[in-house]
């Protein structure tokens, strides 16, 4: 959300509309062209009325003027920010001379590194710059960047998130009490989360509560969402009680969290999405748990519980994990996203139309990193007809594309033979994969709702499960639906995998016709069945604590 809409500044001068504002700044700027702070207002108000393009001009011709005019550069990164381009987000902050010194711009700068795929080179710009690492948004970037990068493992994770609850979340905790009856009560369940609007975290979320016993639970939100839209609604009318906590501070949330008498607290997001991880650390319940994203352990000593599934988490890996692990069949409740319900799925494979196999990939641009598009290459290399579909929002850049051209084309794969598309209502209706016979998972950092995507819509996935939680939840999805035939334990196996399937053409038609049904007849899809255990290990560890108690 860019300046311009967090603080309207053209109210504060009594205009009755942005529009208004905008053109008495404009006679400003032509009294006073010398003027950088006429053109950040002047940028404020063209935002605030819809006119992004002129907006950034505004903004910009205000850094010409003042090459350090803070509030104009931080405009402008948040509106680049707001329409994801973050190729000129970038080349908007190098150009600036903010960048050496001003530290929420080079938090910023650090994640767009890791946003058009450079995790490294986001990791190694923090590790010159470690004072930045006091900031606790910058550290949250850093420990994202780490989940993508291959070298790093469950244990290096789990030092990341300590090292962080250390230095972010050391705080005295509330006054905690479990209050003394029945156990079998029913229960207050709080969720704390900053995307109760449509994504992923959410659909999850609103399947879970419409699927909620009320005689033995009662649920309440806690959002630090800026906007609304559709989804919101969904959550505020199946939701007992609804808090808005985007302008409280954490301690705020937490001292409401405990006034509202929460028994059980739930957190959704990790160090991803501007995560309230620090609410937590207060300890305003007396049973807080982590549920969802399970790409790496909070770190967080008052968050004594994670929802997993022994596939995605081993008991191995409790070492490396400050949660202990509630476990359950599936902890996903997949339902195709609004724009996807009603896109068919095709029930034979495009390649008897074709007469080649297409390979897709659908993911975080992060998640390409150089193993990856190594397995592919070879994937390719023994397919010499078949293609490769990427596609992503991302690649509506030419930065992004000639990248990937460029790394193909010098690894000997003709550039033609790899397609990119950048069209994003064709990735968020699914259409994207009605053209694609086989899709190649990431790794290590696997994809979770594209794997459920993917399934929905009766494609093949091949992945490589490796020894951390974020590289074991295709897996899970697979082997839930009836497929580990389609899970490789090396990368040898997984370009084994690849080939052999894409070389039998009737396993890849039967497989079309059977896929979408077997997903949605799996727990994934069953949603008052993975409702009811998701919800009966939360009163074991009620249970658990009342005992303690």
């Amino acid at each position: 959300m860019g300046i311009g809409n967090q603080n309207p500044l053209w109210k504060h001068e009594g205009f009755s509309c942005p529009e208004e504002a905008a053109e008495a700044f404009a006679l400003e700027c032509q009294k006073e062209p010398e003027n950088s702070d006429a053109f950040f207002r002047m940028g404020t108000a063209l935002e605030a009325a819809g006119e992004f393009d002129g907006a950034i001009r505004s903004f910009q011709h205000a850094r010409r003027l003042c090459a350090d005019h803070v509030r104009a550069t931080l405009a402008g990164c948040y509106l680049l920010l707001r329409f994801n381009r973050q190729a000129d987000l970038r080349n908007w902050i190098k150009t600036s001379p903010l960048l050496q010194s001003h530290a929420e711009i080079q938090t910023i700068y650090a994640e767009t590194y890791l946003n058009c795929g450079d995790y490294a080179e986001c990791i190694a710009f923090l590790e010159k710059r470690p004072e930045l690492l006091r900031n606790p948004r910058t550290a949250a970037v850093q420990i994202r960047a780490m989940v993508y990068d291959p070298a790093a493992t469950a244990e290096t994770l789990y030092n990341a998130a300590t090292r962080w609850a250390s230095m972010h979340a050391a705080v005295e905790p509330l006054p905690s009490v479990i209050r003394k009856d029945d156990p079998g009560r029913r229960l207050r369940v709080g969720f704390v989360g900053t995307r109760m609007s449509l994504h992923n975290s959410s659909t999850h979320l609103l399947n879970l509560l419409r699927h909620t016993d009320k005689s033995q639970f009662e649920t309440a939100i806690y959002s630090d969402t800026p906007g609304c839209d559709t989804r919101t609604d969904e959550l505020r009318a199946v939701a007992d009680l609804w808090r808005d906590i985007h302008k409280k501070s954490d301690r705020e949330a937490a001292e409401q969290i405990r006034t509202d008498e929460i028994d059980i607290l739930i957190e959704l997001h990790e160090f991803s999405n501007d995560a309230r991880l620090q609410i937590f650390a207060y300890k305003p319940a007396p049973v807080q748990v982590h549920w969802y994203a399970n790409a790496t352990t909070t770190g967080i000593s008052g968050i004594e519980w994670r929802i997993t599934s022994r596939t995605a988490d081993p008991p191995e890996n409790d070492v490396f994990s400050s949660e202990k692990p509630l476990y359950v069949s599936s902890y996903y409740l997949y339902s195709p996203s609004p724009m996807a319900q009603n896109t068919k799925w095709n029930t034979a494979t495009p390649s008897q139309k074709n007469e080649y196999i297409t390979f897709g990939a659908i993911h975080h641009f992060a998640k390409y990193n150089p193993q990856v598009l190594n397995a592919w290459r070879q994937i390719l290399e023994q397919l010499p007809e078949a293609r490769l579909l990427i596609g992503r929002s991302d690649l509506q850049t030419t930065t992004a594309q000639s990248m990937l051209r460029e790394y193909f084309k010098k690894h000997g794969i003709d550039p033609q033979r790899v397609d990119l598309e950048g069209n994003p209502d064709k990735i968020a209706s699914l259409e994207i994969f009605n053209r694609i016979d086989i899709v190649l998972d990431s790794f290590p950092f696997n994809g979770a709702a594209t794997t459920s995507d993917t399934l929905w819509m009766g494609v093949p996935l091949i992945t490589l499960k490796g020894t951390r939680t974020a590289s074991r939840r295709a897996a899970e999805q697979l082997q839930l639906c009836g497929h580990p035939e389609w899970i490789a334990e090396s990368v040898d196996e997984y370009v084994e995998k690849a080939v052999a399937l894409a070389r039998d053409f009737q396993g890849l038609e039967t497989a079309r016709r059977k896929l979408h049904d077997e997903f949605a007849a799996s727990p994934i899809c069953d949603h008052a069945c993975t409702a009811s255990h998701i919800f009966a290990v939360l009163r074991f560890a009620w249970y658990q604590a009342s005992e303690r108690s």
